[in-house]
């Protein structure tokens, strides 16, 4: 298991919001949502298994290509 933790940084509309992805020790993908100043009781989180985590990327990815006006791609 690689030891490997992304932060995807908000937009320029909310730039403090902060999404956190990481495989946790089960081998589940953890995802956190959260503020630069929340306090821990503050951010959210869900853990996806490898299957469903795939199934969003798929889903992400055809609704960036519908927002840039295009297809599936």
């Amino acid at each position: 298991m690689a030891n490997v933790k992304l932060i995807f940084k908000g937009s320029n509309h909310v730039p403090s919001s902060n999404l956190e992805c990481l495989l946790n020790s089960k081998d589940d993908i953890f995802i956190k949502v959260y503020f630069d100043d929340d306090l821990d009781h503050e951010s959210r989180f869900i853990t996806l298994d490898i299957p469903t985590a795939v199934r969003l990327v798929k889903t992400l990815k055809t609704e960036i290509a519908k927002g840039k006006g295009g297809s599936n791609g």
